[in-house]
């Protein structure tokens, strides 16, 4: 059907494997998560709802020892070229 949803949408496709591209700063922006006391755990980190894959670039967790809890979080990774900022 025309315009359905579940076709290839970005990074994720129905029924196949589609990688994503990684970005320009995603080994800068996995080393700062690093050197901030982060682990890694997926690189890319992957999300299946019914028949679609949605790719994050990186899933991370740490663990905040003055709380006893582990934090985790998810990054999407962008960048917008061109973009100029005139003051």
């Amino acid at each position: 059907m025309a315009g359905d949803w579940r076709g290839r949408l970005g990074n994720f496709q129905l029924n196949s494997i589609v990688m994503p591209q990684q970005d320009a700063y995603h080994y800068s922006v996995r080393n700062a998560l690093e050197k901030d006391g982060w682990t890694v755990t997926h690189d890319p980190f992957t999300i299946r709802l019914e028949d679609v894959k949605f790719y994050i670039d990186l899933a991370a967790e740490k663990i905040i020892e003055s709380e006893g809890e582990t934090r985790k979080v998810a990054v999407e990774i962008k960048v917008f070229g061109g973009l100029r900022v005139s003051q």
